[in-house]
Parts: structure tokens; C-alpha cells; sequence
């Protein structure tokens, strides 16, 4: 694999100012749109008069996570989950790695990020799942409403409390996730904020040399 990678890098013609096109526009557009979406859902969540424009943007946020798991099936490389090193021993020793200041560079995610990233996505489904649900539930609103017959008082109240909770294990993760993105930038010394904007990657950085490249990885493609 050494080789595979020095042999990449040689026949790429490797510089410090190369760049590499990472994060396809769908998956910059995603990240974005379901930060505001959140925002706007967290914003408005605490007023019973701004409770249309809350249902509004989680309807939204529901959307783009089917927009974002189709992609993550047929999407670009480094958007699809398959290519996610997100095996739990390889994020171990990433971690490990990371603390010690001495984590590998990954053009696409690191095995940290995709385990962040996926979990953010698991989180967000549980927010606006139970929020769907405790509309139809609760207020005889939305697609499940037809359930409301059908759920006892303590099950409905259930949901809710699922629904005020998961939005602080949601903020915890977004904190984690931002305090990630701060560590790895100064690292490895690259701008991660400017490259979910961009979609360009530095194939190395003289801080770090160059990111790990096999032979699926697009970036070691001519």
C-alpha cells in the first residue's frame, strides 16, 4: 500500500498548491442547507407562534435527509457511506492518533468525521422523526396523523419528551463536531471550513505531506 501511494503521488505530480475537487455541489449544498435548517428549527421551537415556520423547517430537514442517504448510495466518491472509514477500530486509533498530534490526513473523511458525520444524521433523524410524530400524535397533524387514534396518552407523551430531548444530544454532537473541525484544521494545517464552501482539497500540506491515496480514490486518476 506504501508503494500504491508513493507511485500515486509520483504519478500526480504532487505540489503543496494542488488541489483536488473533494465535496461534490450536492454535498456542500446538503451541509449548509441543514445547518440554517437547524438553526431555523431550533429558533423557532421555543414559540408557540412561530410553531408553522418550526414544522416548516423540520418538514425541510426530513427532506434533505432523503436527498442526502440517496446521494450517500449513488453519489461521488468521497460522498458515498461505503467509503466511509468508519470501522470502530479505525476510529479508536485515529482518535488516539489525534491526541498525540500525530493523526493521518484524509482528502475525503477522516475516520472520526465519518463517524461524526453519520451520527449527526442518525441524530437529526431522531429530532425530526419524533417531531413528524408528535405532530400527528399530539396535534392530529402532518402524515401520522392517522395514528392519533391508535397511540395511548402515555405513548404520545413519550414522544414528545423524545422530541424536547434529542434536540440537546444534537447540540452536544454539533459542538463536538465544530471542535473537530477546529482541531483538524490546525493539525493538519488546511482550511476545512473554506473546503466544505469550495470543494477543493490541498492533496498535501507542508505540514503534513500528502493524504492517504489508493487506487479507487479519484484523486490519484490522471
Amino acid at each position: 500500500m506504501a508503494q500504491q501511494r508513493a507511485e500515486a503521488v509520483q504519478s500526480n505530480e504532487l505540489t503543496w498548491d494542488r488541489e483536488v475537487r473533494v465535496w461534490d455541489p450536492l454535498v456542500r449544498v446538503f451541509h449548509w442547507a441543514l445547518a440554517v435548517g437547524i438553526t431555523a428549527a431550533c429558533a423557532t421551537g421555543w414559540h408557540h407562534r412561530a410553531m408553522g415556520l418550526h414544522e416548516a423547517a423540520g418538514y425541510g430537514i426530513a427532506g434533505l435527509l432523503l436527498v442526502r442517504a440517496s446521494w450517500g448510495v449513488w453519489g461521488s466518491h468521497y460522498a458515498r457511506f461505503r467509503n466511509f472509514p468508519v470501522h470502530p477500530v479505525q476510529v479508536v486509533r485515529y482518535l488516539a492518533a489525534l491526541v498525540r498530534g500525530r493523526a493521518a490526513r484524509y482528502l475525503g473523511h477522516s475516520p472520526a468525521a465519518s463517524a461524526m458525520a453519520l451520527g449527526l444524521l442518525l441524530a437529526v433523524l431522531l429530532v425530526a422523526g419524533s417531531g413528524v410524530l408528535a405532530a400527528g400524535v399530539i396535534d392530529l397533524d402532518g402524515p401520522f396523523a392517522f395514528l392519533f387514534p391508535l397511540v395511548s396518552d402515555r405513548t404520545a407523551l413519550a414522544v414528545r419528551h423524545v422530541h424536547d430531548a434529542a434536540p440537546w444530544v444534537l447540540l452536544g454532537m454539533v459542538v463536538l463536531h465544530v471542535l473537530g473541525v477546529i482541531v483538524s484544521s490546525r493539525q493538519h494545517g488546511e482550511n476545512l471550513v473554506r473546503a466544505m464552501v469550495t470543494g477543493n482539497k490541498p492533496l498535501a500540506t507542508p505540514r503534513h505531506g500528502e493524504a492517504p491515496l489508493d487506487a479507487s480514490d479519484p484523486a490519484v486518476r490522471p
